[in-house]
């Protein structure tokens, strides 16, 4: 073979538009661990590495890994906050540490308990620490308040100044900015995730992100443990969480109820399901087995009623409850009573109908997505493959496509007025059975 002079290197050009993350979580919640908004992880390792065990970060990613299969990945947003550090008890030997950094440096500050050592000796060799590192203490407000047992370490940041791997102290966050400021510039920084979670807790700030996602195409998840949702059906005039989101027909929004709420079994619920698209295999959100989430319990501490579940199920609130099969949570429903699978089954038919067509006209190099009849049938042609997956995944029961009134703009080159409709599967939740029983003869 003759020495080659020529040398030939062939790429494929095929544009594509990205498929929307309907299988994405996020969770927001204050923290310093990351100069970002956004912060994406595989593993609960990796946000591991920057959130203590405790942390609402770390308490929301073994929720979304909970499951088999569980998400590809998670995202955890930043409210900006403020921070407060209390050493844990005092003990001979016992390590208190963390990792302080900004953009382009990190460091350890660590000190090891001794005899004799009070809480405010542990805050005075952790702030010489932080000093020490001198571009990244510029970028902090690091104060000691209170004296002796009583002292503690506050910090502010002031720059792009971040902690984590915090070790031996209590992190006590108070959040600098509203939960829906925080919503709206993680938005401005990452808008890839369908459902959103958060730490909040105190019902105004849940219905004002309930109120910002309701105008997105998203999710939001969240919980509460108010025994006015428990104690009477729904009116209008009830205050609680679940009656709120209701009044307010919120289709975005779902509220799980129980006891115990400080661990975010919502995400553990979004965990169950976020693996599955619908264009892929389609499920409900009634019956799930949530791991490591208990029955919800009383006021004094027993499973609920039937009347206690029946004011939930006014609220279209979802609980665990114990069933023959063991405990699963039953619900399922959007605040505005509709089914969460549909709405979402709904907005991945729209995200995946987008895509093809656009897909369909980018790929055109070289050439054009031609006017008239024959563009009619290609943009027809990509709906229906958009739409067929639907229908192998049980998501729809079938679907026709109607190009009788498209119509090409030729001034904009736009083609409008085409058309498709679809019709939802369903699925079956629950079972009455009539049986008749009677006498032997003899």
């Amino acid at each position: 073979m003759g020495l080659p002079i020529s040398t030939v290197n062939l790429v494929l050009k095929t544009a594509s538009a990205s498929k929307t993350g309907f299988g994405v979580p996020l969770f927001q919640t204050p923290h310093m661990g990351t100069i970002g908004r956004v912060a994406t992880y595989q593993t609960t390792t990796e946000s591991d590495a920057v959130f203590s065990s405790d942390h609402p970060a770390s308490l929301a990613a073994k929720g979304y890994k909970s499951s088999t299969p569980s998400v590809s990945k998670f995202k955890i947003g930043k409210v900006e906050a403020s921070l407060v550090l209390t050493p844990e008890p005092i003990l001979n030997g016992k390590v208190y540490s963390f990792v302080v950094g900004n953009a382009t440096e990190t460091g350890t500050c660590t000190y090891t308990a001794t005899t004799g050592d009070t809480e405010e000796d542990v805050v005075d060799n952790l702030l010489a620490d932080i000093a020490t590192f001198t571009t990244i203490a510029s970028e902090v407000t690091a104060t000691k308040v209170g004296v002796g047992a009583l002292a503690t370490l506050e910090l502010v940041a002031t720059g792009s100044f971040i902690i984590n791997k915090v070790s031996g102290l209590v992190e006590q966050y108070t959040a600098t900015e509203s939960y829906e400021d925080s919503l709206s510039a993680i938005r401005a920084e990452d808008d890839d995730f369908w459902f959103f979670n958060s730490s909040a807790r105190v019902v105004s700030d849940q219905t004002a992100l309930a109120s910002a996602i309701q105008a997105t195409s998203k999710s939001y998840f969240t919980a509460s443990s108010d025994a006015a949702s428990i104690a009477a059906g729904y009116t209008v005039a009830s205050t609680d969480l679940g009656a709120v989101l209701k009044t307010n027909n919120y289709s975005r929004v779902t509220a799980l109820w129980g006891a115990i709420v400080n661990t975010y079994p919502e995400c553990t619920y979004v965990g169950v399901n976020a693996p599955f698209s619908p264009d892929e295999r389609s499920v409900v959100w009634d019956g799930r087995e949530l791991i490591e989430v208990p029955v919800a319990t009383n006021t004094i501490g027993n499973e609920l009623t039937s009347t206690q579940r029946g004011y939930l199920d006014s609220r279209n609130m979802s609980y665990v409850a114990t069933t023959s099969v063991g405990p699963r949570i039953l619900g399922g429903k959007m605040a505005g009573g509709k089914w969460i699978d549909d709405i979402r089954t709904q907005d991945t038919i729209i995200a995946r109908v987008s895509e093809a067509l656009d897909t369909l006209i980018l790929n055109q190099a070289g050439g054009k997505l031609v006017g008239g009849a024959a563009g009619i049938a290609l943009a027809d042609a990509a709906i229906v493959k958009a739409l067929t997956p639907f229908i192998a995944s049980e998501a729809l029961e079938s679907f026709k496509t109607d190009m009788s009134e498209a119509t090409i703009d030729t001034g904009t080159r736009t083609l409008s007025n085409a058309k498709f409709e679809v019709v939802l599967a369903g699925a079956i939740l629950r079972v009455i059975v009539n049986g008749t029983a009677v006498n032997q003869e003899v």
